[in-house]
């Protein structure tokens, strides 16, 4: 009787663990990045994304809402100005072009992904300067988890995201009598830090996926 009672309390305690391991997510730390971010007009569609890491990939895009990029008019900024190049808001994959997960690509209708946001540091505008330029300020910055499905298995995901920057370009347009001079947003991304090879790759896949966007602007 005794022997029935262990048998019984070892054999409920392994079905808890392993209900509880087949509801956990699936960690996939991800340590090859590019996420650019446009400037969004109002209609978003801003974002182009590829990540890696052991085990997984994923490529696609959504849109972005920040200080220095967002709608409905992306406004000037001052020279001396301020600004926090936080994202409070990005769907990196409100669209999926690819997935590829433990050696197997899936159709891309088969995941879905959440929002995140990034967070960064301040910087400030220079002043000083009389003639058009660009300006390009790289700060530090951490990505949020983004969180997903995959819907065909039920699988969650988690992609922990290496910390990495942003690195911002802005357009400056000099005073006038009519205009103060100003610095526009014109074009960022996010990066983490990989080997040169693996970034070139994603470079060249993220150019992929920004082609698809286009595409599909031109089709709206």
């Amino acid at each position: 009787m005794f022997s029935r009672f262990v048998w019984r309390f070892v054999f409920i305690v392994f079905v808890l663990l392993f209900a509880g391991s087949a509801n956990a997510d699936s960690i996939f730390h991800i340590n090859q990045a590019v996420v650019f971010i446009g400037p969004n007009f109002g209609f978003g569609d801003n974002v182009g994304s590829l990540l890696a890491g052991p085990g997984i990939s994923v490529s696609g895009g959504g849109g972005a809402a920040c200080e220095f990029c967002s709608s409905p008019e992306i406004p000037p900024f001052s020279p001396g100005q301020s600004l926090n190049a936080s994202v409070d808001f990005i769907a990196a994959f409100e669209f999926v072009d690819g997935f590829t997960l433990r050696g197997t690509t899936y159709s891309p209708d088969t995941v879905t992904f959440g929002t995140s946001f990034i967070t960064s540091g301040i910087f400030t505008f220079p002043v000083g300067r009389k003639s058009p330029f660009v300006f390009t300020v790289t700060v530090p910055a951490l990505f949020s988890d983004i969180h997903g499905i995959v819907l065909s298995t039920g699988e969650n995901l988690t992609l922990a995201i290496n910390p990495g920057k942003l690195v911002l370009n802005f357009d400056f347009a000099p005073g006038t009598p009519d205009n103060p001079a100003s610095y526009t947003y014109t074009s960022g991304e996010f990066v983490t830090a990989p080997e040169p090879s693996a970034f070139l790759m994603l470079g060249t896949g993220l150019l992929g996926v920004l082609g698809g966007t286009r595409k599909m602007f031109r089709r709206g």
